[in-house]
């Protein structure tokens, strides 16, 4: 007899949140210590100044964010932005970026498959597209355009 799935239990999933929130915060305020370049003995005092007010174990201070509350944590991140720590992401290339990558990847393709392509396509990139090199063109239209050339020389050449 088959055995019947286990059903997530609702707290499931709101711990699952809180685990990641509580993570993203060690990560941060590990960075900033990185970033801001603090020394052990700088990080140890400011996870303790963080413990005194609440106390971790009875007064005594952490020496590991890991230790950590998740009120502490929140307050360690603000204190290392008030450090002067500025907190970003890195920016995901955009689907644009993909699509015009891939279309002078093509370009770069197709150029390799017909005589004298390297030239052609460098002639066609300044004429078509009014820059010196095809890392410059960011105009998918022009591209397309000059993907439709190469096209036809290597039709002609077959």
């Amino acid at each position: 007899m088959a055995r019947a799935a286990r059903q997530p239990h609702p707290t499931d999933r709101w711990l699952r949140q809180v685990r990641e929130q509580r993570q993203g915060l060690l990560a941060k305020i590990h960075i900033a210590k990185k970033q801001l370049g603090l020394t052990q003995e700088e990080y140890e005092a400011i996870l303790s100044g963080l413990t005194v007010e609440t106390g971790v174990r009875k007064g005594q201070p952490a020496w590991s964010a890991a230790e950590l509350s998740m009120n502490q944590l929140e307050s360690g991140v603000r204190y290392m932005k008030y450090l002067g720590w500025k907190a970003y992401r890195p920016r995901r290339r955009a689907p644009v970026e993909k699509k015009i990558t891939a279309l002078q990847d093509r370009c770069r393709e197709l150029a390799g498959q017909i005589e004298n392509g390297e030239q052609r396509l460098a002639g066609l990139v300044k004429s078509k597209g009014g820059v010196d090199t095809l890392a410059w063109l960011r105009d998918t239209a022009k591209l397309k355009q000059i993907l439709a050339i190469l096209e036809k020389y290597k039709a002609r050449e077959e």
